[in-house]
């Protein structure tokens, strides 16, 4: 039967108590009880250290940081355990009253504190890390500053070893009673599985906070000895943090936020650091004016104050930096935003516009095909008609071919409004740009219009719909045309060019340009005077152009003019792309067996 690490651990403890609780009741004070105490006492807290340094690399976000904060509390309390080996063990002077393991065991709870409020339980916000980091880092320096304005001059400055007794454990019982408050509120406000975890901080601290009450206490009272019942409580405390190190595995990441998960950081870290650096006068103020210290200690904590504000109003200072920064990136982000609102509307409308239209064209098309089939029959049997003369006859032909073009332009115009798959072949757009030409040559004679063409010879050709990318370029043509007859004439340019496996075509003018080019390809939208245009064309122009995998701009040039840039997919890539999509898609396994 395997038994489980947890438990093994859990024996392994409630062992090492009862040989503890049998040594306090049975046992004499001794060295060897003081050595064994002292030892395991630090080799317990050095396991925990070790233990919470290796979650430290498995962390990630905001559980790294608490790891590594719970880490340093750990470092304290060894180097406060490593005290007493040194006074007790190792020189034999007895139980350590004034050593550097005074300030550590000080420390303890501030790392502490420190893990518990950067709440790894909550959601990764990292534009905050950085201001919270600096809240945590004022309010331990000010606790630091708080133990030498209070207990150090009595040490250094001006020796009263009473004052320094009673100054140190009052201030210590208070540490642990704040941060035991904190890790109960937030014990009581967690939802989600770290509640449990910051359940057995609560109680390991709520322990360690006893043990050492009781220690206290008892050394006032000359009853205590390492290795008495004392001993066991504190041992107690000890393996309880060397447990949630070791569970601590479990807990190394933090929750990842879902779309409608709101979190608001508190803001409680940022006002006790803003009092923490106002408190600093009123310190001074008190040692200078109210105090009935003597003067060296006054003199002293007078001196402690100033440098004190003076690092903390660095910090203050480094704090508002981040602030500012912080502040012109959310700026930012809120025009971002906004524009992406903004430009998200205007799609809406378009895409509204485009319904509408749809309906529109799609109701038109049918009625207007009804009268165009009967032109088409009684047109053809004019023509079958033996008794007509030849010029009836050929009236009767050139009314059905013009009938067939209007059915033509009304199929295009149902395929507008209910698109359908075009028919697509491999296309020259220089021939398609010659053909468009030489249909607008005629109309710009009298004019005062001039076209030229400079035409790339190695244009790839495109896969599209002959008649649709000609439409395109007709009506590009006819507006620029337009364009240019408003100001009496000028100059129309036709290019294409190669770019990779791009097919790109530009015309443009040297016309007075476009208003508002953004909105240009909308629908209804126009900028001809009322009865010339409904501003439908160049909406369609767009839309045939993206069924063709291409896009289409529209810009103002800075010499003056409009021009259209048109970009079409070369055929031969666009096969090859949709051959390795084919191939890729027959290699698949199947997902059946």
């Amino acid at each position: 039967m395997r038994i489980s690490p947890h438990r093994l651990f859990l024996a392994s403890s409630a062992v090492f108590l009862l040989v503890c609780l049998g040594f306090a009741l049975f046992a004499k004070p001794a060295f060897w009880l003081t050595a064994f105490g002292d030892i395991s006492q630090l080799a317990l807290v050095a396991v925990a250290f070790v233990l919470m340094a290796r979650n430290i690399g498995r962390a990630r976000g905001r559980a790294r940081i608490f790891w590594a904060m719970m880490t340093f509390g750990m470092l304290f309390w060894c180097v406060n355990a490593f005290s007493w080996v040194y006074y007790e063990v190792l020189t034999g002077k007895g139980i350590p009253h004034f050593s550097f393991g005074d300030v550590a065991r000080f420390l303890l709870p501030v790392p502490i504190f420190a893990a518990v409020a950067v709440r790894p339980d909550r959601g990764a916000h990292p534009q905050q890390l950085e201001l919270n980091r600096l809240d945590f880092l004022l309010l331990m320096l000010w606790w630091i500053f708080v133990y030498c304005f209070v207990v150090l001059p009595w040490l250094y400055v001006g020796r009263d070893l009473y004052a320094y007794e009673y100054g140190f454990d009052t201030l210590s019982s208070l540490e642990n009673l704040l941060l035991l408050i904190a890790l109960g509120v937030l014990c009581l406000r967690t939802a989600n599985v770290w509640r449990r975890f910051y359940w057995q901080i609560f109680l390991a601290q709520a322990l360690h906070a006893a043990s050492a009450t009781l220690m206290v206490t008892a050394i006032r009272q000359h009853r205590y000895y390492t290795g008495s019942i004392y001993d066991v409580v504190l041992a107690g405390s000890m393996l309880w943090f060397l447990y949630i190190a070791i569970v601590g595995r479990r807990f190394t990441g933090e929750r990842r936020l879902e779309a409608a998960d709101v979190y608001r950081e508190p803001a409680w870290p940022g006002h006790l650091a803003a009092l923490a650096v106002l408190s600093l006068p009123a310190m001074a103020l008190w040692s200078a004016f109210f105090s009935k210290a003597p003067q060296t200690v006054r003199e002293y904590r007078l001196s402690l104050a100033l440098g004190g504000m003076l690092g903390m109003t660095l910090l203050v200072y480094l704090k508002q930096r981040l602030l500012n920064k912080e502040l012109h990136r959310l700026l930012k982000a809120s025009q971002a935003s906004f524009e992406n609102l903004k430009r998200l509307q205007r799609q809406l409308v378009t895409s509204e516009k485009l319904a509408a239209l749809g309906q529109l064209v799609a109701g038109a098309a049918h009625e207007i095909n009804n009268p165009l089939t009967a032109i088409l029959g009684y047109s053809d049997l004019l023509v079958a008609d033996p008794g007509i003369t030849e010029e009836s006859r050929s009236f009767a032909g050139k009314i059905a071919a013009q009938a067939r073009r209007t059915k033509r332009l009304v199929a295009n115009l149902l395929s507008f409004a209910k698109p359908s798959p075009a028919i697509k072949a491999a296309v020259n757009l220089n021939t398609l740009l010659e053909h468009a030409t030489q249909l607008c040559e005629s109309d710009v004679h009298n004019k005062n219009v001039q076209i030229t063409r400079s035409l790339a010879a190695t244009l790839p050709l495109v896969s599209g719909d002959t008649n649709h990318l000609l439409q395109v370029f007709l009506h590009i043509l006819n507006n620029a045309i337009d364009a240019l007859q408003d100001v009496g004439g000028g100059l129309l340019h036709v290019a294409s060019r190669r770019e990779n496996d791009f097919a790109v075509v530009e015309v443009s003018d040297t016309g007075p340009g476009i208003k508002e080019p953004d909105k240009i390809f909308e629908p209804f939208y126009t900028t001809k005077p009322v009865g010339k245009g409904a501003g439908l064309g160049l909406s369609a122009c767009y839309g045939i152009v993206h069924e063709h995998g291409g896009t289409i701009t529209c810009y103002n040039r800075p010499g003056g003019g409009a021009s259209f840039l048109i970009t079409l997919p070369g055929a031969v890539a666009q096969f090859e792309s949709e051959a390795a999509m084919a191939e890729e898609l027959s290699a698949a396994p199947s997902s059946r067996t």
